[in-house]
């Protein structure tokens, strides 16, 4: 397909976080990204990508990453940092863009990588991270029951990495905690509780975090280490199945080598698993729900991957998609659709025009001669192809029975109503 949508961004260096694609249940597709500008702007496609609107300026002043997502009632909710310390959330009724500024009571510093996610209930949870200085950064969630657009809690504290002491020698200076929050994946349960992995830089290396958020007592558990080892990791992405499995999966990089890693919850943390490590770099994982299964979905190396997690005796097959020509950055998005057999996996691709850097849209395909297996398999086993990391001293977690969330959930008796703008 390789369509030009007619959206410019700044560069292709931060092309996976400049930039979000959503599909609603009409089909349309949103495609948000900021602008050189610094304009948040929206352009939209009715007919799968084929042909875009021209693009719409939503804010202005935007800096950093946002975060957007769709409700049950086809709503847009949309969180972005303006004017450096300014955490705005913008509502899509349908008709009309409503903008509000989240109260920040006592917290000082700037925001930092909104994450939002909208629970079973149609409650909108966002978690940002904030920093007063290089040494000091708080993680905060708020609540927004968006069909009455009220604001249910100002915020709850998020136990961080800070909490664990991390000692860190630098060439000059003495040992010190530096802790800082950038990006995570954000997803509720069938019980509503929330479970929050991270990516935090300790000076050294960018690691991951996992939180749990009981619903039932509004009460953030205390972060937990997920890797143990000298590495680099990317942006996870996680996604909670039908049976409350957490799964998670991310790329990570030392020695020299490139891997894909991934995770599941089962109750406990189970052994990571390296489905893929190359010298090459590995893009863009994302985990996929189709066909009822999980997958995983990344690019390497020019060409669209996927590997259903079910069976890890599965080939990693290649989708039939080539690489235009003078592509400088790739991306897979989540919202896929099906047809028949057949399979759409969205993608977005950076490619150079007239000294701008253009936002192109183009699919990949999964049909039936891709592997599918619906086999159950035990992931403690080793499997032929795949290996999983030495069993290291990183903490299980229990499962925990958890009491049913209330139609509203618990607030603080500080309920603010906003006006739209």
């Amino acid at each position: 397909m390789d369509v030009s949508t007619g959206c410019i961004i700044s560069s292709q260096s931060n092309f996976l976080l400049s930039h979000q694609m959503l599909r609603d249940a009409t089909g349309k597709l949103w495609l948000f990204y900021l602008a050189p500008d610094a304009f948040l702007n929206c352009g939209t496609s009715e007919n799968e990508g084929k042909t875009w609107s021209n693009p719409s300026e939503l804010t202005d002043e935007v800096s950093g990453p946002f975060t957007a997502v769709t409700d049950q009632n086809n709503h847009i909710h949309l969180c972005a940092v303006r004017r450096l310390n300014e955490l705005t959330y913008m509502q899509w009724d349908g008709l009309n863009w409503s903008r509000n500024i989240l109260p920040m009571d006592n917290l000082r510093g700037q925001p930092f990588f909104p994450i939002a996610h909208i629970d079973r209930w149609g409650v909108v949870h966002i978690v940002c991270g904030f920093r007063s200085n290089p040494d000091e950064w708080s993680v905060v969630h708020y609540l927004i029951d968006a069909r009455k657009n009220l604001l249910i809690k100002t915020h709850y504290d998020v136990p961080c990495a800070l909490d664990i002491l991390l000692d860190i020698s630098t060439k000059d200076a003495g040992p010190k905690k530096y802790v800082s929050f950038l990006a995570g994946a954000l997803d509720s349960d069938t019980q509503g509780n929330l479970h929050l992995v991270h990516r935090y830089f300790d000076g050294r290396y960018f690691q991951l975090y996992y939180n749990f958020f009981n619903s039932g007592s509004s009460q953030w558990g205390p972060p937990v280490p997920l890797i143990d080892a000298d590495c680099n990791c990317g942006i996870p992405s996680m996604f909670i199945d039908p049976q409350d499995n957490i799964h998670l999966l991310w790329s990570s990089f030392s020695a020299g080598k490139f891997r894909l890693n991934y995770r599941r919850k089962s109750g406990d943390w189970q052994q990571q698993v390296i489905l893929s490590e190359k010298s090459t770099a590995i893009e863009s994982p994302l985990l996929l729900h189709v066909r009822e299964e999980v997958a995983a979905c990344w690019h390497e190396n020019g060409k669209i991957l996927y590997h259903t997690l079910n069976n890890f005796s599965d080939e990693i097959s290649p989708t039939p998609w080539i690489c235009p020509d003078d592509t400088a950055a790739i991306k897979v998005n989540s919202n896929t659709w099906s047809s028949g057999s057949k399979t759409t996996i969205p993608l977005t691709l950076a490619r150079k025009e007239n000294g701008h850097h253009i936002i192109h849209f183009d699919t990949a395909n999964l049909t039936d001669d891709i592997p599918n297996s619906h086999a159950k398999q035990d992931s403690d086993n080793i499997v032929d192809g795949f290996f999983y990391l030495k069993d290291s001293n990183l903490p299980g977690i229990q499962q925990k029975q958890h009491a049913q969330p209330a139609d509203n959930p618990q607030n603080d008796g500080k309920i603010i109503t906003w006006k739209n703008l």
